[in-house]
């Protein structure tokens, strides 16, 4: 996942303080206490949904360099050559290309 357990703390925090703040003025200390205490938990539980998505979102986009790299070390061991040719290169990526 990415960020830590800190990022979900701050979020609780901001989301009781905003909630906090802006009932203050039309509530009971009880109503507010738990009207925030219960937003506080809500964003608490909804950053680690957020951090898991941007996880998902950023390891995906590694994925395609990956399988060229890996694409590019087969076509070597077949080969048998120590670099790729511009053409085995070209031949990789249109077959990258044509996957998307």
């Amino acid at each position: 996942m990415v960020g830590s357990i800190l990022s979900n703390c701050w979020a609780a925090l901001i989301a009781f303080s905003l909630y906090f703040a802006l009932a203050l003025p039309n509530g009971t200390p009880i109503s507010i206490l738990t009207g925030s205490f219960i937003w506080a938990l809500v964003l608490f539980l909804l950053t680690f949904i957020i951090r898991y998505l941007l996880y998902y979102v950023w390891q995906s986009e590694e994925m395609p360099v990956l399988d060229l790299i890996e694409q590019v070390e087969i076509a070597q061991q077949k080969s048998n050559e120590p670099n790729p040719s511009s053409e085995e290169m070209a031949a990789v990526v249109k077959q990258l290309l044509k996957d998307e």
